[in-house]
Order: structure tokens, then C-alpha cells, then sequence
């Protein structure tokens, strides 16, 4: 029998997922786009620029500021 947790690596706990789904419900939505594409899926700018069908520049100026060095 497997022993340990049953929460894959690198998964946060029950709590954190709440807590980051009411602070992305609390982002507007453009802002939420390009945090979810960059942050959570990991896409590169221009993958998420192609995805969300605006440029590049729009994609670094809705990423939260530590995400853009």
C-alpha cells in the first residue's frame, strides 16, 4: 500500500486552492487571463499573447511585476 500523502508533488494543500481561486476571482479578468496563461499553465509571453489574441506587450503589462524579469 502506498504510504505517505495523497496530494501529488508540488500540489498545494486544499487551503491554498481556495485561497488562490478567491484572489483570481478578485483580479479582472484580462489580468486573470494572463496570470493563469503565464503562472498556472507556464505558457512564454508569446504563447500566451497568441492564446489570449493580443500582443506580447499586453501579456508583460497584465503579468504581476516579479513574473516579467
Amino acid at each position: 500500500m502506498p504510504t505517505g500523502s495523497a496530494t501529488p508533488a508540488g500540489a498545494g494543500s486544499l487551503a491554498d486552492e481556495v485561497i488562490l481561486r478567491a484572489l483570481l476571482r478578485g483580479l479582472p479578468a484580462d489580468r486573470r487571463e494572463a496570470f493563469v496563461a503565464t503562472q498556472i499553465l507556464e505558457l512564454t509571453y508569446a504563447e500566451a499573447a497568441q492564446v489570449s489574441d493580443c500582443p506580447v506587450g499586453t501579456i508583460h503589462s497584465r503579468s504581476p511585476a516579479p513574473a516579467r524579469t
